[in-house]
């Protein structure tokens, strides 16, 4: 997924598929509101982005509804409630960091 094309879509293969996604500086509206995501800088530090600018267009969509969006098409009801995920992403952060016993069923 990306927010742009750059000369690394062109190189790394015969075929590239690339997903347009909201950047980190546009709002991230989803069913709880606004959302954050967690970024790692050059220094390996991780710290929440939280967009301020309303997004470049109405069909760009966030990299975990992309994500899940596609989950749910491939799984249907198999797998996490990808709906929830998406709609409040301190979701997906509380089920990475209670490792394998918020994992079954995936």
């Amino acid at each position: 997924m990306s927010t742009k094309l750059n000369r690394s879509h062109l190189i790394c293969g015969k075929d590239t598929l690339i997903l347009p996604c909201l950047g980190r500086t546009e709002l991230d509206l989803q069913a709880t509101g606004p959302q954050q995501v967690t970024v790692e800088n050059s220094m390996s530090m991780v710290h929440a982005s939280r967009g301020q600018h309303w997004p470049a267009g109405p069909q760009l969509r966030s990299e975990p509804a992309i994500v899940a969006g596609i989950a749910k098409a491939d799984l249907g009801k198999q797998g996490p409630d990808w709906d929830e995920l998406v709609a409040d992403y301190d979701c997906i952060r509380t089920k990475i960091a209670c490792g394998d016993s918020c994992l079954q069923g995936l």
